[in-house]
């Protein structure tokens, strides 16, 4: 009974992912859902109760690949200018090919995304929360290994951000324009993932992070104080510097005596 409810579900989430795509949140309906899945609408209910938990679902099954610790695992593996290169090629490929695909079910994550950008639903906060935040933020820091300026890595980020998006964004149709005859969509986002990458190594170089650890050189002039006077900066240098005072002053009224 358990794997015959266990397979009720899964081809709900099928069915569901199809109709959300091709017509959003606001779009689909429960009733079309289940008469694609082949279910009755108790089963939904059962299963997800409301429509927007069943879409919640789907979004995080398609976005699932795209962030978590993996991100922070790409960063965290940064060691040189080779791993750094790796890594923004790695991050940049892995979009714009999620992106790209053509086939079902990954197609649905662009066009789901698409949708999320012109009609923003219930759902729209969480996934910018565990896929859009992380991933921008898994970026910046490896543009930060290369741009110190902060104004300068968010344009950085919202350039290379932008053509990705595009790449879900862009319409069959539309894509003519853009891909040359005989690349198919994904073959094309491969050549585009390259063609990013190329232009911030280009433009950015990987600069070895100095440990915030590593102590601060004193300025010269107080060195010099401090081998003339002993360390004025504690109680006891004040004091020593004081006594030889007093002591010179002493020496002097002698002297005149």
């Amino acid at each position: 009974m358990d794997e015959k409810r266990e397979t009720h579900r899964e081809r709900i989430l099928a069915a569901a992912a199809k109709i959300f795509a091709a017509q959003g949140f606001r779009g689909a309906s429960v009733r079309q859902i289940c008469a694609a899945a082949g279910v009755n609408v108790s089963m939904v209910n059962y299963h997800f109760q409301t429509k927007a938990k069943l879409y919640a679902e789907v979004v995080r099954r398609l976005f699932a690949s795209m962030a978590g610790d993996d991100l922070a695992r790409v960063v965290a593996g940064v060691k040189d200018a080779a791993t750094w290169k790796a890594a923004v090629r790695r991050l940049v490929s892995r979009f714009v090919s999620h992106f790209s695909e053509t086939d079902a079910p990954r197609v649905y994550a662009a066009r789901i995304f698409r949708w999320e950008i012109t009609q923003p639903s219930p759902v729209c906060a969480e996934l910018k929360a565990s896929f859009g935040g992380p991933a921008y933020d898994a970026f910046n820091d490896l543009l930060a290994m290369a741009e110190p300026d902060p104004v300068r890595r968010q344009l950085w980020n919202g350039a290379v951000w932008s053509r990705i998006a595009a790449q879900a964004l862009v319409d069959e149709a539309w894509l003519q324009m853009c891909c040359p005859p005989g690349h198919t969509r994904a073959e094309w986002g491969r050549r585009v993932a390259d063609h990013l990458c190329d232009i911030v190594f280009s433009s950015l170089t990987y600069r070895k992070v100095r440990s915030a650890a590593a102590p601060a050189r004193a300025p010269a002039a107080r060195g010099r104080k401090k081998e003339r006077y002993g360390d004025t900066s504690s109680g006891h240098g004040q004091l020593s510097a004081a006594k030889g005072r007093h002591e010179r002053r002493h020496r002097e009224v002698a002297r005149h005596d």
